[in-house]
């Protein structure tokens, strides 16, 4: 398969707050936004599109149609998560998982999006070498 393009759909009750939560608190750039569909890039990331469709919509298809988001997490790669932290809770985002340093090699948070999607927020780290020699 030779792959030109990546993307990512989250279905929404709610798109353009779902929209604005991803634009507003995690610098996506708004590509299209309208009440059913919204498409976004991060300019980090060209090529690569969150989008969020609303879950009644049929473009939705007959399998996801009506249904809710569930167990979604989307992680993303930063050079300072202390920072993104602080930030985001600056900015009212729900933290639901503090920082904390984990021994294989992050530094790492989390967050609630909307539509009850998890956002981890992911620095690299030196791992602790005791806990990659029992690997």
């Amino acid at each position: 398969m030779q792959l030109q393009n990546l993307g990512f759909v989250i279905l929404s009750r709610d798109v353009r707050a779902a929209s604005a939560f991803y634009v507003d608190a995690l610098g996506f750039q708004p590509l299209v936004v309208l009440d059913w569909f919204a498409s976004h890039q991060h300019p980090s990331f060209e090529g690569v599109y969150l989008d969020v469709l609303d879950a009644d919509h049929e473009a939705a298809g007959g399998r996801l149609r009506g249904q809710e988001t569930t167990g979604t997490m989307i992680a993303l790669v930063v050079a300072d998560a202390t920072v993104e932290r602080d930030r985001l809770a600056g900015l009212g985002v729900e933290v639901v998982m503090d920082l904390r340093d984990e021994p294989w090699g992050q530094r790492r948070f989390q967050v609630l999006a909307p539509d009850d999607v998890v956002v981890e927020v992911v620095q690299r780290i030196e791992p602790d070498p005791t806990w990659s020699a029992t690997g």
